[in-house]
């Protein structure tokens, strides 16, 4: 029955709801793919993984004519604390902050607003209100009921992510035994 604590937690690291993210978008090139192997489903059939196209979210803001939120979001003014586990010490202690725009040419979308929000309390790293704004109407564009594609793996079954141009999280799941793998993959090196 593993369940990490702590302050800075991956999401892989308890049974909690994912939010909407990038993977390692702390990093400054997150890896291309992501596949989420299903080694065992949760017995009650919930964890759900949950898709949004960040080209369709980028579609949607051009058509609703919303294109000063894109300029914001393109901004290199983001601060992406990194997890405890991922920081060359792996303490609490060890605050580590990666700064780059939500949207730019690759990763067309790097996101996860609960790093964002962690690494704006940092002194040095706090973020001007038109800029909060512009990513609280993209984060409210991509939790829209209807928005994105819902996925629950059975036992044996992979699921493959274009980790630069789609967003994924996942809903809460109660069982322990619950076991996805996760593998990251650079394509172009």
């Amino acid at each position: 029955d593993f369940e990490a604590t702590g302050d800075n937690l991956t999401y892989s690291q308890h049974r909690g709801a994912a939010d909407l993210h990038t993977d390692t978008q702390y990093f400054p090139e997150p890896e291309e793919v992501i596949a989420l192997w299903c080694l065992r489903a949760d017995k009650n059939g919930i964890g759900e993984n949950i898709l949004v196209d960040g080209r369709e979210v980028i579609r949607q803001l051009i058509q609703s004519g919303r294109q000063q939120i894109l300029k914001l979001l393109k901004d290199h003014v983001y601060p992406f604390r990194v997890p405890t586990s991922f920081t060359k010490t792996g303490t609490d202690e060890s605050i580590e902050v990666f700064v780059g725009p939500i949207l730019s040419e690759k990763p067309l979308v790097r996101y996860r607003k609960q790093t964002i929000n962690r690494a704006r309390s940092i002194t040095g790293h706090e973020i001007d209100e038109p800029h909060i704004n512009a990513m609280n109407d993209f984060n409210d564009l991509i939790n829209q009921e209807g928005c994105g594609n819902r996925q629950l793996l059975k036992r044996g079954q992979v699921l493959f992510v274009n980790n630069h141009e789609i967003l994924h999280g996942r809903t809460a799941f109660t069982d322990p035994e619950r076991h996805l793998l996760r593998i990251r993959l650079n394509l172009h090196q």
